[in-house]
């Protein structure tokens, strides 16, 4: 039995802890020792109408009341920089309490506070003690009011969890003990600003059945999909005391459990089992892993009676969905949709499974318009951008990681630091609520200044800590910041993207001189930005996938340079066989680059690409999230050797946006969805897709069939108090609030006819390529469909035939005129 959910602060319940000290073991102990259970045994008469308990510690907790559990939430109060705040949860617990003799124990574990941290490892990093603050208030029925709080006469002992972690794992002895240190307490201060909870808790928000067998001398459990949590296990033994060892990871290589990419996080749970026959279930706490895969050392299968994966995240309500006629695309979004989840977990993390787990602003300013349609994430977020501000230097500078563990002073990171003002803008423009802009508006200015003082005169940002395209899968697997867009390109873009939309941001707080200003600061900038990197046609300095992206969905190009970039842009895919190109900051922004130009086909043919790297390919290998490289498994099954390899990192999960906006056709035209465009996707090669997010303006839906004709239908639910534009081609239709069945004809094939097909032409015909690429390798074996294409990029403009003089260049005039009129033959 557990006491109700934590309230959030919308309920009316306590408003603090009234005279209540934290309190902490009367002795030295360390992150190694047995976690301590702090407990106060208090009398109450009968009568109880009411009684709230509030909640917090040094360490993470888990709360019981005569001997039931408190609330359902894990690892509370969760991870906030405890250096400045410290959140505090609230409970109902009336339903346990009982008259005469009553008992409240907390079982208070390291956690973010004094466990392991980034690495290298830091420990005790925010303090070496942990504590508990609680305050229980009881009403009786009479009126009265009783007070109990931790102080002084509570006390503490030692629990059965020998060691806890959350990178290691737990150590938990079952078997009886008889003696156990304990005794007095002793008050210590809390180093930060108590608030209380804004948004849901960390909780067991999935659990199911795994299936396991006997593997070794052991169990191989496969949870079926990569999850974060942990495993609990009903086990039937008999026989002298032994320990059960638990390993995880999230993949097998070699057959074995791919431990290497945890790095130096242990990953493992031990149980202390006593001896004698019993019936056991092994549930760790205070710990959780990112797995899919586990190894059980010390049972054989044949003891194990169930295994039940606990999977846990920051329970947020999910708003938004997709789905469409192609089950790999389906399988996309939800691994998407699970890598979210995973790395949800009491903050926006990159990785939730190796020796890292932090706060990295790259991935969810990258992130952050996928997350708003997916989730309500605005009490999450906000949260976490407290913790932003809270670490923001003297300077202005923004840390490459928040909650700031590593506390490297005068950071300034283009992409990552940009958090501080993408982030809230993207909640404002989910929202429409100006005072996130008034609550973030300093946090925003602040780091604009921090990158004013690193440009050069020339308005470059050449300087600084820069991670750039991060992790472009042509850098090397081992220096990941190696990519092939110049990274003052890629800073210097974000600089002029932050200061555009800080022109909307002051303009939204209604303060017209601000925003002419920084209107004339954004196009200078932007004129400066294509002083440096762009040509009069449209060309840029790098020229690779990312960069031309990020200038044409940053709107840094004049509309002339805007369409010679979209056109160059789709010949760089091409010239990659319609593979990826880019990393951390150029692929969010890849396929809405070519839509907007016009190159929706290139687009979608790059979302459906299934070989590497692309979207699709993890799929094919059985991947359940996002990976973190887009080869973190190679086509031989083995892990990458690079030194950083996740299997679940949201970031590139960015796509799901374009999937929604272009796909689905349903995108947000104004801040708060009170007007929404819906794009009929004519040039869609999927049969139906359906998508709907639970706005703050209501429940939007948009659902598209293909018809046998080549019409589409389409069915659009429109909220209270909204309106629709309707895009199809360039023609525009507004509808209001209610259900629309709507037909739109057909806008015709865009097939190409067979004679005259260019080197082009022939690329976007896959078929028509398929048999191009046949063709060529009959005399070039050794050549890869990518070497193939990157070859032709000389020839695009030439007829098909023309392609034969790559193979002409080393060889008999005579095979290149055979290899022509097999070409020739291609089309026909």
């Amino acid at each position: 039995m557990n006491a109700g959910t934590a309230r959030l602060p919308s309920d009316n319940g306590l408003s603090g802890f009234g005279g209540a000290v934290a309190v902490t073991p009367d002795v030295v102990d360390s992150w190694d020792d047995p976690a301590p259970i702090i407990s106060h045994e208090f009398e109450l008469p009968d009568g109880v109408v009411s009684a709230r308990l509030a909640v917090t510690s040094l360490g993470v907790h888990r709360t019981t009341v005569n001997g039931l559990r408190v609330g359902d939430d894990e690892l509370g109060p969760g991870w906030t920089d405890y250096r400045s705040r410290l959140l505090w949860h609230e409970y109902d617990v009336a339903p346990l309490l009982v008259p005469g003799r009553n008992r409240i124990d907390a079982l208070i574990g390291n956690g973010w506070y004094r466990g392991r941290l980034g690495r290298p490892a830091r420990r005790d990093l925010y303090g070496p003690d942990l504590a508990l603050l609680a305050r229980l208030v009881v009403t009786m029925a009479d009126g009265a009011r009783i007070d109990v709080g931790t102080g002084p006469d509570w006390t503490w002992q030692d629990s059965e969890l020998l060691r806890n972690d959350l990178y290691d794992g737990v150590v938990i002895d079952h078997r009886p003990t008889l003696e156990r240190r304990g005794g007095r307490v002793r008050t210590v201060p809390i180093p930060a600003r108590l608030e209380r909870a804004p948004h849901p808790p960390v909780r067991v928000i999935d659990e199911r059945a795994a299936s396991w067998w006997p593997h070794g001398e052991g169990v191989r459990v496969d949870v079926g999909a990569n999850v974060v949590g942990w495993l609990r296990v009903e086990v039937e033994v008999d026989g002298p005391e032994r320990a059960v060892v638990v390993r995880h990871a999230e993949v097998l290589e070699h057959d074995e459990l791919a431990t290497r990419p945890l790095r130096d996080a242990a990953a493992t749970d031990v149980h202390l089992l006593p001896s004698g026959p019993h019936t056991l279930v092994l549930d760790p706490v205070h710990t959780f892993h990112g797995f899919r895969y586990a190894h059980i050392s010390g049972l054989t299968s044949d003891e194990v009676r169930s295994v039940t994966t606990c999977v846990v995240s920051s329970d947020l309500e999910a708003v938004g969905s997709w789905d469409s006629s192609d089950e790999l695309l389906n399988r996309l979004h939800e691994n998407v949709r699970r890598s979210a989840r995973g790395n949800f977990v009491s903050i926006p993390t990159d990785c939730p499974q190796r020796d890292e787990r932090l706060g990295w602003t790259a991935d969810i300013q990258v992130f952050a318009p996928t997350a708003t349609y997916l989730f309500d994430v605005r009490a999450f977020l906000e949260s976490w951008l407290d913790d932003v501000v809270a670490a923001q230097g003297p300077d202005g500078s923004v840390p490459v990681v928040v909650p700031d563990m590593y506390r490297r002073a005068g950071v300034a990171t283009a992409g990552w630091g940009d958090a501080a003002v993408l982030v809230p803008w993207q909640l404002y423009c989910e929202t429409g609520d100006v005072e996130i802009l008034r609550r973030y508006e300093e946090l925003a200015r602040r780091w604009i200044a921090r990158v004013d003082s690193a440009v050069d005169a020339d308005g470059i940002w050449r300087d600084g800590h820069q991670y750039g395209d991060w992790l472009d899968p042509n850098a090397p697997s081992d220096r990941p910041a190696q990519a092939m867009t110049d990274p003052s390109l890629v800073a210097t873009a974000y600089r002029v993207r932050v200061l555009g939309v800080f022109r909307q941001w002051v303009a939204a707080l209604g303060r017209a001189e601000d925003a002419a200003a920084t209107a004339a600061r954004h196009r200078e900038a932007r004129d400066q930005f294509r002083d440096r990197f762009v040509t009069r046609r449209g060309f840029l300095t790098s020229e690779t996938q990312a960069a031309y992206a990020l200038a044409i969905v940053f709107d840094l190009l004049d509309d002339g340079q805007t369409a010679a970039a979209g056109a160059r842009l789709s010949d760089l895919v091409r010239g990659t066989d319609f593979t990826v190109g880019t990393g951390f900051l150029g692929t969010p922004v890849l396929l809405e680059a070519l839509s907007r130009t016009g190159h929706h086909d290139v687009a979608v043919r790059l979302l459906l690409g299934t070989r590497s790297p692309s979207w699709l390919h993890p799929v094919l290998q059985g991947a359940t999230t996002i990976w973190e490289r887009w080869d973190s498994l190679l086509p031989d099954g083995t892990v990458n050797p690079g030194e950083m390899t996740s299997f679940n990192h949201y970031a590139f999960g960015a796509v799901a946006t374009w999937m929604h906006e272009r796909l689905g056709g349903l995108r947000h035209r104004d801040p708060g969805w009170r007007t929404a465009t819906v794009t009929v996707p004519h040039w869609s090669p999927l049969d139906h897709v359906r998508t709907a997010h639970d706005s703050v303006a209501g429940p939007w839906s948009v659902a598209w069939r293909r018809r046998p004709d080549g019409s589409i239908a389409l069915d659009l639910t429109v909220p209270d108090g909204a309106r629709a534009v309707i895009r199809d081609g360039e023609r525009e239709t507004v509808v209001g609030v209610g259900r629309h069945a709507l037909l739109f004809e057909s806008n015709g094939s865009s097939a190409l006819p067979s004679a005259g097909v260019t080197v082009r032409g022939a690329m976007d015909d896959e078929t028509l390529w398929d048999r191009v690429v046949a063709i060529l390798r009959v005399e070039r074996p050794e050549w890869s469909r990518r070497d193939i294409a990157q070859q032709a990029q000389p020839y695009l403009d030439l007829p098909l035939p023309d392609l034969a003089r790559i193979v002409g260049l080393s060889i008999p005039t005579r095979t290149e005129d055979a290899v022509r009129e097999a070409l020739q033959g291609a089309t026909m």
